[in-house]
C-alpha cells in the first residue's frame, strides 16, 4: 500500500543534513528533500528535456522527470531562484559525473506540486508512412543505436527493440517506417529540430519488423 503523503513526509531526509553521508543518501530509497537553483536543462536521445541538473550548496545533481511532463515541470521552476525538491536515489545512481535522482514533486511557494498529479496532455499522435534511406543514427549514453534520421523526421526505437533490429539498419538500403508522428501539442519539450516518429512497423531488405 502506498503511504500517505504526511507519512512520506515524517520520513524526508535532508541533503544537507550533517546526520546523514553522502553515501547514506545515495542508497536510501525513501524521499530526500534537495534545495537549489537551477543550472541547466538536458535532453534525452531524442531531444526531449528530461533532466534538471542543480547546484546544492556547490555540488551538482540531476534530478530526471519523465519527458512528457517537460513543459508543466520546467513552468515550475526558474533559474537564479531557490528552488525546492523531494526526489528518491535513481537506479542508474549516476548521470555524466552528477548524483542521479527521479523527481518526486516541487515546492511552488507554500505548496508542493507531486508529478503524479500533473495531468499531461494525452500524446495522440498521426499516422504517417516514410519511404527512403537512413541519412544518420541516433546514440543513446551507452552508444547503442536508439534511433535514426529518415526523410527530416526523427524515428525513435523502443528501447526493448533496439537489439533486435538496429543490427539489420543501414545507410545504404531503402527502408519503409509506419508509425505515429508525435502531436505538437503535447507537454514534451523537444530541441531536437526533427519531428518525433514512434514506429510500429520497420521494413528492410524485403523483411518486416513488428515493434
Amino acid at each position: 500500500m502506498k503511504p500517505k503523503r504526511n507519512e512520506t513526509v515524517n520520513r524526508l531526509h535532508s541533503i544537507h543534513s550533517n546526520s546523514l553521508s553522502k553515501k547514506e543518501i545515495e542508497s536510501n530509497h525513501s524521499e530526500i528533500l534537495i534545495e537549489g537553483e537551477l543550472i541547466d536543462l538536458k535532453n534525452n536521445h531524442v531531444g526531449d528535456v528530461d533532466m534538471l541538473i542543480i547546484n546544492s550548496q556547490n555540488e551538482t545533481l540531476a534530478i530526471h522527470f519523465p519527458p512528457h511532463l517537460g513543459k508543466p515541470v520546467t513552468h515550475l521552476i526558474s533559474k537564479g531562484k531557490n528552488l525546492k525538491f523531494k526526489v528518491h536515489p535513481s537506479r542508474k545512481k549516476m548521470y555524466e559525473n552528477f548524483p542521479l535522482y527521479n523527481l518526486t514533486a516541487i515546492k511552488r511557494s507554500s505548496e508542493w506540486i507531486y508529478i503524479d498529479d500533473i495531468k499531461p496532455v494525452p500524446p495522440t499522435g498521426i499516422p504517417i508512412q516514410l519511404d527512403g534511406y537512413i541519412s544518420d543514427f541516433v546514440y543513446n549514453k551507452s552508444h547503442s543505436i536508439s534511433g535514426f534520421i529518415l526523410n527530416n523526421f526523427l524515428v525513435d526505437i523502443p528501447p526493448h527493440f533496439g537489439e533486435t533490429i538496429t543490427p539489420f539498419l543501414k545507410k545504404d538500403e531503402k527502408i519503409n517506417v509506419r508509425g505515429y508522428k508525435r502531436n505538437k501539442n503535447t507537454d514534451f519539450i523537444n530541441n531536437s529540430g526533427y519531428d518525433i516518429i514512434r514506429p510500429y512497423s520497420i521494413s528492410t531488405n524485403e523483411t518486416d519488423y513488428l515493434l
